[in-house]
């Protein structure tokens, strides 16, 4: 059994992340499905994740502090299916037959992207002992002074940047800041 803690949108975020942009203001998004999902989310702590899915292809990913009442408005969505992992509920909204967009509640955070695999790598990661988070596995990249009253702050694993054989700006345009 593991014991209770203190959870952090960290807990829920890969070590192999290649880059995480976190703001205290909703982070604006391409897509009008995720960007209505992140608004539902009253409190001021918000993450956007670019991860890899496979050796060629990576995804975003996102992650909200969100009360109960507000992730229960999603379930009024059409067409989402439910499915366990681990003892958590992941929901997914599908369209022509794949994943649209598929997200968790766990343990206070809303965690969404287009890709089911990164959602239950979420889980995996957040059920990991001890933990393999991108926090832990990256204690370099937080030795640095971080500003409250700014854009946000931006971590980038470079590790994982060197390893890729995408370009990634295309993605990363997705997030505001690299606009």
């Amino acid at each position: 059994c593991r014991e209770s803690k203190e959870v952090s949108f960290w807990d829920l975020i890969d070590g192999n992340t290649v880059l995480v942009y976190e703001s205290n203001k909703p982070v604006l998004v391409k897509d009008g499905l995720i960007d209505t999902v992140l608004r539902l989310s009253s409190h001021k702590e918000y993450v956007a994740c670019l991860q890899s899915i496979n050796k060629n292809s990576y995804e975003l990913i996102y992650v909200a502090k969100i009360a109960s009442e507000e992730v229960e408005n999603l379930g009024v969505l059409k067409k989402v299916t439910a499915r366990l992992l681990d003892g958590v509920s992941i929901y997914e909204l599908k369209k022509n037959g794949k994943v649209d967009l598929a997200w968790i509640n766990l343990d206070g955070y809303l965690v969404l992207s287009k890709s089911s695999l990164l959602i239950e790598n979420a889980i995996r990661v957040h059920h990991s002992s001890p933990s393999k988070n991108f926090k832990t596995q990256n204690p370099q990249l937080f030795r640095f002074v971080t500003i409250k009253s700014d854009a946000g702050n931006v971590w980038v694993n470079y590790n994982q940047l060197n390893k890729t054989s995408v370009p990634l700006f295309q993605i990363m345009q997705q997030i505001p800041l690299f606009k």
